[in-house]
């Protein structure tokens, strides 16, 4: 009761009239006990409308002649009795002037199953259409505003088609009565299609028993597409969204065990976009497959061509001309009613640019049971069109539903391909290829039984098979224990463009596996000489295993930037800089973030620390100054992007792009500061502060345990760890106590390796005047001295990425390194165009990707295709 009872109408369906009668005593009885009468019954059994009494029955079936023609209103539906059948009610539709007279004039068409959509879809267009325009001229914005004359055009016309239909009747019941409920196979088929106009989903219900199957109407839901532009592909993402929350209302209001759901869809790029694992989709996207995988598998969802999907036809603007009950938006597609019908699975592919779909693959190809003559199969009248087919081919089942259309009869090429005819076609591909690799070893065979003795497949004793017309082998397996396909395989040529179809179809359907194992399911079918260089070949042509197993080539690394060996300058003159943290203390009852400012000397790799108290562009400045009024100002200061940051600090990262603002860049413009960033994802040319930050925190770690500090702890702690990462020895510490101190950090900035020594009270300067500034400078001189001497000769080898490879070119297809993705999430893009470096070699490139344009260095970029040349 609760289920069937909508306002003050209850509707209801039985198995036998026993349970009707019962169920209808016990209804009155409980509604009567509150104070309610239930009346109006109708029944398509008279048996059951003899049980109720007469005063209760609709007034039409008083009589209980079921013989003449009754009809019932069902919130708003007719139901014819006699035939136990539903419909419409169509009523004659007024002629209209305004917007307020064509939106009541279309909502007279009351069809809450959606029996008359692809009919309605037409008038709501022109209703949608109307809208539109009224919003660009305000002259039409009123309701009561008079219509165009090209809108009272179309609407006449619209209405004059569909006063002329006859709209069919569905019945109510799903199965046929003679179909025992226990028995039956009941599987629910959901269309979806959608036009640039409008979307839609249509569903089925069809029942099986033994051989005996119908296919019944259930309902359909369609909508326009919103007036905001849109993709096509994104409209068919929205059908397949609806025809599973239509599955969902079905299955809630049928009380029928259905046994399956199953949903078909044209859109290739729909299913594809469902079949992805981990693949990287924009947010649109993945909201609506996370929605209908929530309620569906990906397996139940298969690939329909758009002549058998009925849902495209409530996606036109145009009013069908048939629209009967044998049309087959009301009697669902001829196939479904063929007991031996079964869907095809979906298998997406994974070689496609962004514009081809994935497809579905077809079954092995099978051996034909007709026998055939040993024809050569260029006397076919179709041979040299199959010849083109195979030359412009890019998938081999795409190429047998080609060929098999082609051999097929006008009347027929809207039906079905079946497994015989696809057969058919590739025993045809297969000759026409043998034809043109080994025209003289197939005229030799047909003509004398043999090859002739210099023909290089003299050793596979080859013979022309009289079942399917194909050149085969005759080797030394005739009595092994294995299927006659692998004992005498089909002879394939190594360089013919079938054989590369075939292999990357087997490719393909093994999941992209290896050389070996592609090669052992080739060779069940075909003998293919020089088998693993042939598919080594096929298989460096597969963009999904390029992507799987693509690896950057850094070019040779580039010369250190001049700022790192200038030397008898200040220290800080070139300088470093990076942000790090955050790092915890404690004020009052609260914990606060506080973050580290970390500046390095380019050529004497001396440090400084200073403490943030946030990561805003004031903070930053004043930690710079600060530095600034310590160290002086620096001419040169090198920084990265702030896209570098681990450990996904989302607030580091923030504070990082806050810190590349105008603002800052204007400060230190004002300073006279030449402030160079480098490129985004290029932290290896921030390796000399990167290598200092990671010391800095081992040092910090080691200090403060992960405890929370003051923050006085805080900037004591950074001053000791400044000191101890300037008294590491830049040169070799030599074992002999008589061998100078190793050169350090320190030495630039206090004259001495550490800042607790005490200096020697007499020190003795030969030739040299004792004026204090002179001494000074001669010191610092040495050490620069020692620093040219020592320290920059370890500086001459390339450590890595050493040797030339091919630099990155404008239209390269690239696979961008991204270690906060998995490699499958990894973004694929085009080079558009190039940077070299100082040295002439590319460092950096710009990519075009589906979403957005990119700067990235040569060494987070994948080469997948494009010109190999050197």
């Amino acid at each position: 009761m609760k289920d069937n009872f909508y306002s003050d109408n209850m509707i209801d369906s039985f198995e036998t009239e026993e349970e009707a009668m019962d169920f209808a005593r016990q209804v009155t009885k409980s509604l009567e006990a509150g104070g309610f009468t239930l009346t109006a019954f109708a029944s398509s059994s008279a048996k059951v409308l003899e049980s109720i009494p007469t005063q209760h029955r609709s007034h039409r079936l008083i009589d209980l002649n079921l013989d003449g023609l009754q009809i019932e209103y069902l919130l708003g539906l007719e139901w014819d009795i006699a035939t136990d059948t539903f419909g419409i009610r169509t009523k004659q539709l007024p002629s209209v002037t305004t917007k307020r007279q064509l939106s009541s004039a279309i909502s007279l068409v009351f069809d809450p199953l959606g029996l008359c959509l692809p009919v309605i879809t037409g008038a709501k267009l022109i209703f949608q259409k109307t809208h539109k325009d009224s919003l660009d001229d305000s002259s039409r914005r009123g309701w009561d505003s008079p219509l165009p004359e090209e809108t009272l055009v179309k609407w006449n016309d619209w209405t004059t088609h569909f006063h002329k239909l006859s709209f069919p009747r569905i019945p109510r019941c799903f199965r046929d009565h003679t179909f025992p409920i226990h028995a039956t196979s009941l599987r629910l088929v959901v269309y979806a299609d959608a036009s640039s106009v409008a979307y839609a989903a249509v569903a089925y219900l069809r029942c099986q028993f033994e051989q005996k199957v119908t296919v019944n109407f259930v309902m359909a839901k369609g909508r326009l597409a919103p007036l905001k532009p849109t993709t096509v592909p994104r409209l068919e993402l929205r059908a397949a969204v609806l025809a599973v929350e239509l599955s969902l209302v079905i299955k809630k209001e049928l009380r029928l065990p259905i046994l399956d759901v199953e949903y078909h869809s044209d859109s290739q790029i729909v299913l594809h976009q469902l079949h992805s694992n981990g693949t990287k989709q924009p947010t649109f996207v993945n909201k609506r497959r996370e929605y209908i995988l929530q309620h569906s598998k990906a397996d139940s969802w298969h690939f329909v061509p758009s002549a058998d999907n009925p849902a495209d036809d409530s996606t036109r603007s145009t009013v069908p001309k048939d629209f009967g009950i044998s049309c087959r938006w009301n009697s669902g597609p001829p196939k479904l009613r063929d007991p031996s019908y079964a869907p095809e699975p979906f298998i997406p592919l994974s070689v496609r640019s962004s514009e081809e779909e994935p497809s579905k693959e077809e079954d092995p190809p099978v051996v034909s049971v007709n026998q055939l003559q040993a024809v050569p199969s260029l006397s076919h009248p179709h041979a040299d069109q199959i010849s083109k087919l195979i030359k412009k081919a890019d998938q081999l089942h795409l190429l047998k539903r080609e060929v098999a259309q082609l051999l097929r009869s006008d009347a027929a090429k809207k039906e079905e391909l079946s497994a015989d005819e696809l057969a058919e076609a590739f025993r045809l591909c297969l000759s026409v290829s043998q034809d043109e690799e080994f025209p003289g070893e197939r005229k030799a065979l047909l003509k004398k039984g043999k090859i002739s003795s210099g023909s290089p497949l003299r050793r596979l004793c080859p013979y022309i098979d009289s079942h399917d017309g194909l050149m085969k082998v005759d080797g030394r397996l005739r009595h092994a224990e294995l299927p006659a396909r692998t004992r005498h395989p089909i002879i394939i040529s190594s360089h013919h463009h079938l054989t590369r179809l075939i292999v990357e179809d087997r490719h393909v359907r093994l999941h992209h596996a290896g050389i070996e194992h592609t090669l052992s399911v080739v060779r069940q079918d075909f003998y293919l000489p020089q088998g693993r260089s042939t598919i080594r070949r096929a298989l460096r042509q597969c963009i999904k295993c390029r992507i799987q197993h693509a690896m950057p080539q850094p070019p040779r690394m580039a010369n250190l930037p001049k700022e790192r060996l200038q030397g008898f300058v200040r220290v800080f003159t070139n300088a470093g800089l990076d942000c790090f943290g955050p790092f915890h203390v404690v004020i009052g009852r609260k914990t606060v973030k506080r973050y580290g400012l970390l500046v390095t000397c380019l050529a004497s790799r001396a440090v400084h620390l200073e403490v943030l108290d946030s990561m805003d562009a004031d903070s930053f400045i004043m930690a710079l100054r600060r530095f600034i009024s310590y160290r002086g100002c620096p001419k040169v200061i090198y920084s990265d992007n702030g896209t570098n940051i681990v450990a996904g600090q989302k607030e580091l990262e923030q504070g990082i792009a806050n810190l590349n603002s105008n603002r800052v860049v204007g400060e230190m413009v004002d300073a006279g500061i030449d402030w160079r960033k480098s490129a985004p994802s290029c932290a290896h040319e921030g390796g000399v502060w990167e290598r200092l930050i990671g010391s800095s925190k081992v040092a910090m770690r080691a200090i403060l345990e992960s405890r929370s500090v003051s923050d006085e702890v805080l900037r004591t702690v950074f001053a000791e760890v400044t000191s101890l990462l300037n008294s590491r020895p830049l040169t070799h510490v030599h074992t002999d106590p008589s061998e100078p101190e190793p050169l350090t950090p320190n030495h630039f900035l206090i004259g001495g390796p550490h800042p607790h020594r005490v200096p020697d009270d007499e020190q003795s300067f030969d030739g040299v005047t004792r004026r204090r500034w002179k001494q000074a400078q001669f010191i610092v001189n040495q050490f620069w001295r020692r620093w040219m001497r020592e320290y920059l000769p370890s500086l001459i080898e390339r450590k890595k990425w050493e040797k030339s490879v091919r630099p990155l070119r404008v239209g390269d297809k690239v696979l961008i390194m991204d270690e906060n993705l998995k490699r499958g999430e990894w973004l694929t893009g085009s080079i558009t165009a190039v940077h070299p470096g100082d040295d002439g070699v590319i460092r950096k490139a710009t990519v075009q990707t589906a979403r957005s344009t990119l700067l990235r260095p040569a060494v987070k970029l994948c080469f997948i295709s494009g010109d190999r040349g050197g």
